[in-house]
């Protein structure tokens, strides 16, 4: 299968209040595949859209990248294990 990790990257709430969020999200695809018999198959499900993100990363617009940088990393890594698990799962 075709795996694609995203972190997605937003501003909260409908006013501009200088709170961001971060979320992330698995795109799994399973490409066709030829049989034995030179037949093109596409049994598999179409695209699946999976959420990783156990809770959402939050920051502002006054955060420093020093301040935020470890506490993001370790939010990815948690998620991108998410991620995996899904894809995983999907064999």
């Amino acid at each position: 299968p075709r795996f694609t990790f995203v972190v997605s990257l937003h501003h909260t709430g409908q006013q501009l209040t200088g709170i961001m969020a971060a979320t992330a999200f698995a795109y799994i695809q399973h490409q066709g595949v030829i049989s034995i018999l030179g037949q093109f198959s596409n049994n598999f499900a179409g695209p699946k859209f999976k959420n990783c993100t156990v809770e959402p990363f939050t920051f502002t617009w006054n955060d420093s990248v020093e301040d935020i940088s470890g506490r993001f990393a370790d939010w990815t890594e948690v998620c991108f294990g998410v991620a995996l698990r899904y894809w995983m799962e999907s064999f």
